[in-house]
C-alpha cells in the first residue's frame, strides 16, 4: 500500500511539463511554507493545503487565520533561504535539481 498513487512533486513535474499552459495547483501531503514552496519550484501555480488547517477549523476562525500566518511565514523564510525575491523566482528552476 505505500508504493499506491503518484508522488506530489513527481505530478507536478509531469503535468507542468506536458500541459504547460494550464493552472496547476499541487496537492497531497503539502503540510507547511517549505512544502508550498517546493511545489511551486517544481511549477505549481498554488498549493493546496488542508490537513494541517483542519484541527485549527474545529477550534475558531482565528485559530485558522494563526495556521495559515504559520504557513506564510514558512514560505517567506524558505523563500529568503532560496534567495528567491518572488513566486516567478523560484519558478526559475534554478532551485530545483534532479537527482539520479
Amino acid at each position: 500500500v505505500s508504493a499506491w498513487g503518484i508522488p506530489t512533486a513527481e505530478a507536478i513535474r509531469a503535468v507542468r511539463s506536458s500541459t504547460p499552459g494550464t493552472a496547476l495547483i499541487g496537492s497531497g501531503g503539502v503540510r507547511t511554507g517549505v512544502d508550498v514552496a517546493k511545489a511551486l519550484a517544481l511549477g505549481a501555480d498554488a498549493a493546496g493545503i488542508a490537513n494541517p488547517l483542519l484541527r485549527p477549523a474545529t477550534i475558531s476562525a482565528e485559530a485558522v487565520t494563526a495556521a495559515l500566518n504559520q504557513i506564510e511565514s514558512e514560505l517567506r523564510i524558505a523563500m529568503f533561504c532560496s534567495g528567491a525575491r518572488t513566486v516567478p523566482d523560484l519558478r526559475a528552476g534554478r532551485l530545483v535539481e534532479t537527482i539520479s
